[in-house]
């Protein structure tokens, strides 16, 4: 029996921030970057119909040889209705990393756009906290953790779950949880897909 792929609603907006991420990081090594205005001189904010919010992006870009091929990370300030996205390469590598980047890319994306509907729709985020697996599994981490893994997981046709356990695996320096800590959080995620 096939199975029937729906698409989110956040597609196209992925989509349009993942190709214009992927235009700078193509031809810049290292700087910082605020789109779209530094890809249009028109805008300054990024607007969709989706969102009621205007957001920009700002872009870190890092050459790092520790790095075994690319690391991304990213935050959702709403305070200043901007997506700040590091991505850290190998300057060896950077000709191999694409197809990896723009995994990691479909994945953060949606997840902070998630963070974006949730601030709209008048979530009270708490107090950040310096508990690892509490933060991990704070309600609005969970839903847009899972948000961004199954949108990753439906662009590459992967398993949901084995995606899941492989962030955690390559992401241990970010996260910093113990091995049980990372299985309780995985076991959160998986039970609220």
């Amino acid at each position: 029996m096939r199975q029937i792929i729906k698409e989110d609603k956040f597609d196209s907006v992925v989509r349009k921030l993942v190709k214009d991420i992927i235009s700078v990081v193509k031809y810049q090594k290292n700087g910082e970057f605020g789109l779209p205005e530094d890809l249009s001189s028109e805008e300054i904010f990024y607007k969709f119909p989706h969102l009621e919010t205007e957001f920009s992006v700002f872009l870190d870009l890092q050459q790092d040889d520790n790095v075994d091929t690319v690391d991304v990370d990213g935050d959702y300030y709403p305070e200043d209705e901007l997506i700040y996205i590091t991505i850290k390469t190998n300057p060896f590598k950077k000709n191999q990393i694409l197809h990896e980047l723009t995994g990691e890319l479909n994945e953060l994306i949606r997840h902070e756009l998630e963070h974006i509907k949730q601030n709209e729709e008048g979530y009270e985020f708490p107090d950040e906290t310096e508990d690892p697996e509490l933060y991990y599994t704070q309600k609005h981490e969970i839903d847009a953790q899972r948000k961004g893994f199954m949108r990753r997981a439906r662009k590459e046709n992967r398993s949901y779950e084995d995606l899941v356990r492989t962030w955690f695996d390559k992401n241990k320096h970010k996260h910093k949880l113990e091995p049980h800590q990372i299985e309780s959080v995985i076991k959160k995620i998986l039970a609220s897909k």
